[in-house]
């Protein structure tokens, strides 16, 4: 949202002209705790749009009628601090799902609790290196801090979360994209994406 360019109305907004083939769309990012009850302003939520309020929710519905097979998700940042509530953003357009940008195991159930599924989508954003560090993987390349970071959380919780988003970008020169999807998909068996930048790359 933060680098979304202002716009006066929803008909010319970016999110209102999406092409079809965009089945999933990411308003990021909100506070895991914030209570967004509607009105005119973002103070609060952590979503930093530009537009007004109205405009993004009239662009929402305009995306919902053109292409009612797209979902708009919010991401939430990590908890600003502890405990995280499970759910209080109820939202402003009822199409909008709610996905995850941690890896804890707490979280997920929380969150699949209070977004049941089929009627929610939970996702969670993943390091790109995140399922190494186990089975055919464990000497994968490179290796970090976040090696193994989603391990155990999808093998414990993992048949809770509809889609994994990979973040298989900018993680250096001895990476590869499809040894991770490899190690990701021996441990989930959900949809997988896999991030790419634009070039240049970082």
């Amino acid at each position: 949202s933060w680098s979304d360019p202002w716009k006066g109305s929803a008909a010319t907004h970016r999110l209102a002209t999406l092409p079809a083939y965009v089945d999933l769309v990411y308003l990021s990012f909100m506070y895991p705790d914030a209570t967004y009850t509607g009105g005119v302003t973002w103070a609060g939520t952590g979503i930093q749009f530009s537009s007004d309020p109205a405009v993004v929710k009239g662009a929402v519905a305009l995306l919902k009628q053109r292409n009612p097979r797209t979902k708009p998700l919010t991401p939430p940042l990590p908890p600003r601090s502890p405990p995280l509530p499970a759910a209080s953003f109820p939202p402003a357009v009822p199409a909008v799902r709610c996905s995850i940008d941690a890896e804890f195991t707490r979280v997920v159930t929380a969150l699949r609790s209070a977004f049941p599924a089929p009627r929610y989508l939970l996702t969670s954003a993943v390091w790109s290196i995140g399922a190494y560090g186990q089975g055919a993987w464990v000497n994968s390349q490179p290796q970090g801090d976040h090696t193994g970071q989603s391990v155990n959380m999808l093998s414990a919780f993992g048949d809770q979360l509809d889609i994994l988003n990979v973040m298989s970008y900018d993680a250096g020169p001895t990476y590869k994209p499809k040894e991770a999807l490899d190690a990701y998909r021996s441990l989930f068996k959900g949809r997988i994406l896999m991030g790419v930048e634009v070039p240049p790359e970082s």
